[in-house]
């Protein structure tokens, strides 16, 4: 590997530990900070009107989407989470699935993976919780027009 590849590499896998906040999609995002995010944990950001949330503080909603640019570390901050998750005893609280999008190029396969996955099927005959994980719904949306349509007409089908 070339001294460049290996630049490319490291770049495209750094990963920063900050605190991400997320914002509603109508919400206010105050960039007052000399054009950077002003700190909601700050003795400034106290006194500003934006409404910003951990993805902790967003644990109690039901079903969540997280919308943003690309690079801004969405995939990264749910594969975090995910990974995170304590292990889900047989019949317990929660099945925990996580399933990226981006490489399917069929509604067949999608369905497959995502509501034929044995985890899924456990969970629909069991009495726990499912955490569903949905990376790239957006790059998937490339390959597959009708994928919204797809999950939103399956989930009515299972229980929520």
């Amino acid at each position: 590997m070339s001294d460049a590849s290996k630049a490319l590499s490291t770049r495209t896998t750094a990963s920063y530990p900050w605190q991400r906040y997320w914002a509603p999609r109508d919400g206010l995002i105050d960039l007052g900070d000399g054009g950077f995010l002003v700190d909601p944990e700050s003795e400034w950001g106290r006194y500003s009107p934006q409404k910003l949330y951990t993805l902790d503080n967003l644990q109690h909603y039901r079903a969540l989407a997280l919308l943003g640019e690309p690079g801004i570390g969405k995939s990264v901050t749910l594969k975090t989470e995910y990974d995170f998750l304590p292990p889900a005893a047989a019949g317990g609280p929660a099945v925990h699935r996580f399933v990226d999008l981006r490489s399917f190029s069929s509604d067949v396969l999608l369905h497959s993976r995502v509501f034929g996955n044995a985890a899924f099927l456990a969970w629909e005959g069991g009495n726990s919780d499912l955490v569903l994980y949905l990376d790239s719904l957006d790059e998937a949306l490339l390959r597959i027009d009708t994928v919204a349509a797809l999950l939103a007409d399956e989930f009515v089908q299972h229980p929520t």
